[in-house]
């Protein structure tokens, strides 16, 4: 097997504007470390829930715990947090998001979209824009926090060492679908060396755009290329900070200016999402700063535990096997389909509380491996699901 970069992550928060993600060292080279890889994941994804079921949560500081709650299926620990970082009512709307976007996108060569990493229905909208941008022309797929030695290895199946945040379900179901779509995988992701003395957030946004124009641009100045991003990464001017982003950066040192999309400003009040260029202030409606595009959001409902969008993509609600129950402590349930290995990303992943009842798994049609983990490792056997 290629050599697997094994990503440790490392989150500074500044307020509203986003993160600071280092690389750190350690190759992962073999499927034992792969799997050890993603028994460490699973620690950390125990520890995350006993934090954000403490009590004692800090919602204007988004860190690891609060991003991995999608990784564990549990959005609705942070439903709150969620609302409460789309705080702006959006404008007017222009119509259907993802058939706006593809129309405008037939002026530009460059689209960003980006997302709040602790909403995974945030990833569901880049799949669909990606799919409406291939018939314009677009080939390459950038993501932040991709590893560029593992990609080489891709073949259609995500597995834990490929990024940062690959490893939540619906980013593993977004690089099947994107590479489905024939998409070329680019990592832009800039490895910032631990003893680093210098200003880690100018650093990295220097960096990636620089690693961007390296690798795509300057090899193919026809290049169409979409670009997933985090929170302000895709703001094309500099924030009330001062602070220059990624996709500003880019736009400086190209000329091109790109499409930027934002689904982090504003949340819809109707049942659906929406698409504006625009946001509602107090004062009425008022143009975006620093991006061209904002998707607001439906607001998060429930049902088995599990939000209602999952439904709306196709996914079946599943009962966990029976013999996975928790009785005295929590477990995490994992759903892959039969046919990947134990280090792939898997469909879903719920974790389930001795005091509740238990959510349900949601999975589109096929035949799962379901498997239960503890803090110490697996429990009991693997068990066999066929969802119609």
């Amino acid at each position: 097997m290629n050599q697997i970069k094994k990503m440790i992550t490392r989150t500074v928060t500044y307020g509203f504007i986003g993160c600071v993600t280092s690389s750190l060292g350690s190759f992962v080279s073999s499927a034992q470390e792969l799997n050890t890889a993603q028994s460490e994941s699973r620690g950390y994804a125990f520890d995350a829930a006993e934090y954000l079921r403490s009590g004692d949560v800090n919602p204007r500081m988004i860190g690891w715990e609060i991003q991995r709650a999608g990784q564990f299926g549990r959005e609705d620990l942070i439903t709150s947090i969620i609302d409460s970082w789309t705080p702006v009512g959006c404008g007017n709307p222009l119509g259907e998001p993802i058939q706006t976007v593809a129309e405008l996108a037939r002026g530009y060569s460059i689209v960003i979209v980006n997302e709040a990493h602790m909403n995974p229905s945030h990833r569901i909208a880049v799949g669909d824009i990606a799919a409406a941008l291939k018939p314009l022309g677009f080939s390459y797929y950038a993501a932040e926090t991709f590893d560029a030695d593992a990609l080489r290895s891709f073949n259609g199946t995500p597995m834990i060492g490929h990024g940062a945040y690959v490893n939540e379900p619906m980013y593993g179901r977004l690089l099947r679908r994107l590479h489905r779509l024939d998409y070329e995988f680019v990592a832009y992701e800039a490895e910032i060396p631990d003893d680093f003395q210098g200003n880690r957030l100018e650093y990295r946004e220097e960096t990636q755009a620089e690693n961007l124009i390296q690798r795509v641009l300057s090899k193919d100045p026809e290049a169409k290329v979409l670009v997933h991003v985090g929170w302000d990464h895709a703001r094309e001017t500099p924030s009330k900070f001062g602070i220059s982003w990624f996709a500003a950066r880019l736009k400086e040192k190209t000329g091109i200016d790109p499409l930027s999309v934002t689904q982090t400003l504003c949340q819809s009040e109707a049942e659906a999402d929406i698409i504006t260029d625009s946001e509602q202030t107090k004062d009425g409606s008022t143009a975006l700063e620093g991006f061209d595009l904002a998707i607001g959001k439906a607001p998060i409902e429930f049902e088995f535990g599990r939000p209602i969008w999952r439904q709306h993509i196709g996914d079946i609600p599943t009962t966990i096997p029976a013999g996975f129950s928790a009785e005295g402590d929590p477990l995490l349930i994992e759903a892959r389909s039969s046919d990947e290995p134990d280090a792939a990303v898997p469909f879903d992943r719920v974790m389930i509380f001795p005091d509740e009842p238990a959510p349900l798994l949601m999975l589109p049609p096929g035949t799962y491996r379901v498997e239960a983990f503890d803090r110490d490792g697996r429990v009991g056997n693997p068990e066999v699901v066929i969802v119609e």
